[in-house]
C-alpha cells in the first residue's frame, strides 16, 4: 500500500476544486483497500472512497482525514461466464474493476458488440460510482444489467452481493448508507446478433456521447447534473432552474450553465464554497417559486466540521 500525506484533491474532480486530503492512498487493488481501511481504524480517522472524481464537491480546505483513490482498479475481463448460469448465446458477463471509466467501458463494449452501455456514452466517473448511485441517462440505468459485485465491508471483509442486495431505485442504491466498498462488477451485456446490429451499438453509444458534447457537459469543468428529477412534478429540474430564471446566474467563478441549467459549472476561478452557496440558492428560488425541493446528486467532503460524509463516486 501506498500512504501519501497532503496530496491535493482538486486534479482528481471533475470541478478541479479543492484542497489536499491529510492522507491518500492510491489503491490498484483490493490489499491496499484492505491496509487503508485498517490505517484509518487503527488511527480513528474518517476514511473516503473516491473513483473518477466525479459528483463529489471537495471542500477547500480539503478533507481532514484518509481519500482511498480507486482509479487504478482498472481490470476487465471480457467473458467471465465460466461457473455461472448465463448460457444464453445472446447474454455475456463482463467483470471490470471499480476505477474503470464508464464511459471508456461503454466505448469498448460497443466495439465489441455489447450491449447495454449504450446509456454511458461519455458518461463521466467510474464503473463503481456509476453502481454506487445507479446511474442513469437516456432511459437506462445501471441496474438493468448489473448481475453482481465483489465489495469490500467497512470492517475490512471481501464479500460477493447480488443486485438484490443493492436495492436499488432511482438514483440511489444500498451502498449509500451501508459503508460497502465496490471492488468489482459483473455486468449482463447483450451480444449482437448480427454486423447490422454491432454498428447500431456502436452508433448509438457514439450519439449519446455526441448528446453530452453538444449540451457542453465539457466545456468547463463540472459534475454533470447536480440535482435528481422529480418525478412527483413531472418537470426535469433543469427546465425548473430555467423557468426561475436562473441559467447564467453566478456566484464567484461558479455560474448556472447557459447550455444546461440543471449544470453547475467552475468557469476558472470558482471556489467549492461558491459552488455549495449556488446550489443552496438555486433550491431555494425554486422551492420559493415552484414549491419543490431540490435533492442534489453531489456529495460534500471536508465541508463545516473537516470531515463531510462518506460515501463513494
Amino acid at each position: 500500500m501506498t500512504l501519501l500525506e497532503n496530496i491535493p484533491l482538486a486534479p482528481w474532480t471533475t470541478f478541479k476544486l479543492g484542497g489536499p486530503a491529510r492522507w491518500y492512498c492510491p489503491a490498484e487493488k483490493p490489499d491496499d483497500i484492505l491496509e487503508a481501511l485498517a490505517f484509518a481504524r487503527e488511527h480513528t480517522i474518517p476514511w473516503f472512497i473516491l473513483g473518477r472524481g466525479s459528483n463529489v464537491l471537495v471542500s477547500d480546505h480539503g478533507y481532514n482525514g484518509l481519500v482511498i483513490h480507486l482509479a487504478g482498479l482498472e481490470s476487465v475481463d471480457w467473458d467471465c461466464s465460466g461457473g455461472t448460469d448465463l448460457e444464453s448465446p445472446a447474454r455475456q458477463r463482463v467483470r471490470c474493476g471499480a476505477g474503470l471509466a464508464i464511459a471508456a467501458l461503454a466505448a469498448s463494449a460497443a466495439d465489441r458488440g455489447l450491449s447495454g452501455l449504450e446509456f454511458a456514452g461519455g458518461l463521466p466517473g467510474s464503473v463503481g460510482g456509476a453502481v454506487y448511485m445507479n446511474a442513469r441517462a437516456y432511459g437506462s440505468e445501471m441496474a438493468d444489467i448489473v448481475a453482481g459485485l465483489q465489495v469490500i465491508t467497512p470492517d475490512g471483509v471481501l464479500a460477493a452481493r447480488t443486485i438484490q442486495d443493492l436495492e436499488y431505485s432511482y438514483k440511489h442504491s444500498a451502498l449509500m448508507t451501508n459503508r460497502e466498498i465496490v471492488v468489482s462488477v459483473d455486468l449482463d451485456l447483450g451480444v449482437a446478433a448480427d454486423p447490422d446490429q454491432r454498428a447500431g451499438i456502436i452508433a448509438l453509444t457514439a450519439e449519446n456521447r455526441e448528446k453530452r458534447v453538444a449540451m457542453g457537459q465539457f466545456t468547463y469543468p463540472n459534475a454533470g447534473c447536480i440535482f435528481k428529477n422529480d418525478y412527483d412534478c413531472g418537470i426535469p429540474s433543469g427546465r425548473l432552474i430555467d423557468e426561475c430564471g436562473l441559467r447564467g446566474f453566478s456566484i464567484g467563478g461558479a455560474s448556472v450553465f447557459e447550455n444546461h441549467a440543471n449544470f453547475l459549472v467552475n468557469t476558472g476561478s470558482a471556489t467549492a464554497e461558491e459552488v455549495r452557496q449556488l446550489i443552496r440558492h438555486v433550491q431555494r428560488v425554486v422551492r420559493e417559486k415552484r414549491g419543490i425541493q431540490l435533492e442534489e446528486e453531489v456529495q460534500y467532503l471536508g465541508f463545516d466540521d473537516g470531515s463531510g460524509p462518506d460515501s463513494s463516486n
